[in-house]
């Protein structure tokens, strides 16, 4: 068995990807025909606010194969798809994941086809820490085994997990459990929503103690050089705030510049 095949197997069974035969139905109810969501660039770009829910498509062509010699991945006619070769029996695809430091992963998608009954395409996401020896740690996975169509399948993250770049890498891979057109995949999405970093231990400002209700939110303005307060150790919580001071914030928060 080659080192390839031993380490895709290593990661199918580290990840426990249980495989369930579930008969597809007498009356076949999948449309004939069926167009995905079309996915973006592999950039992400967040919406404003922390309630928003932004999402990072990882297009299957930007994917690349953990050991190129032992299995071929093809692409479908429509040059949308990615799938295994019909010359092994499984296959795995990873692409890095870059996300926001702080931002909050809730959950995942597949934008595929999962036309075999026994098999499916499967996930997981892993963070590496920095150093020579890295202890990987598995954050998400799933499988859509056992749910039959060509849909996005969606995958709960729980718990949700926030990204640190400092010290911390992140990939995605992608698992065909199964070769031939039959499991096919487009797309994967990563849903996350954005942050504001915790509250410091110490306060920055004289008249911001720990315990003032917007201590969190005034120390992350500090802390990103958006402000430095009102003078003198102060940031003057109840003072208006003037259209030259909104400017200086805003420029600041948002990166403002000119062409």
């Amino acid at each position: 068995m080659s080192h390839a095949r031993t380490f895709v197997i290593g990661v199918l069974a580290m990840t426990a990807f249980a495989l369930i035969c579930v008969p597809l139905p007498a009356a076949d109810p999948r449309p004939s025909v069926w167009t995905p969501p079309e996915a973006s660039a592999d950039v992400a770009e967040p919406g404003w606010g922390t309630a928003a829910t932004n999402v990072l498509t990882l297009h299957t062509l930007g994917f690349v194969t953990i050991e190129p010699t032992a299995f071929t991945i093809t692409t479908d006619a429509t040059g949308t798809y990615r799938y295994v070769d019909p010359i092994d029996n499984f296959g795995a695809l990873y692409h890095g994941l870059e996300l926001p430091t702080g931002a909050e992963v809730t959950s995942v998608a597949i934008d595929g086809c999962d036309e075999d009954a026994a098999l499916g395409l499967g996930f997981f996401i892993r963070q590496d820490p920095r150093g020579p020896s890295p202890n990987s740690e598995l954050l998400i996975n799933g499988t859509t085994a056992g749910t039959p169509g060509c849909q996005s399948f969606p995958f709960d993250a729980n718990p949700p997990f926030t990204i640190d770049n400092a010290d911390n890498s992140y990939y995605v891979v992608l698992v065909f459990n199964g070769s031939g057109i039959e499991l096919r995949a487009k797309a994967v999405r990563v849903y996350y929503q954005l942050q504001v970093s915790p509250a410091p231990a110490s306060a920055t400002f004289a008249d911001v103690p720990t315990d003032y209700w917007a201590f969190r939110y005034i120390e992350a303005l500090a802390a990103s050089g958006i402000t430095a307060g009102c003078g003198g150790d102060s940031f003057c919580p109840d003072a208006p705030l003037s259209r030259a001071q909104m400017a200086v914030f805003l420029a600041k928060a948002l990166g403002l510049h000119w062409e």
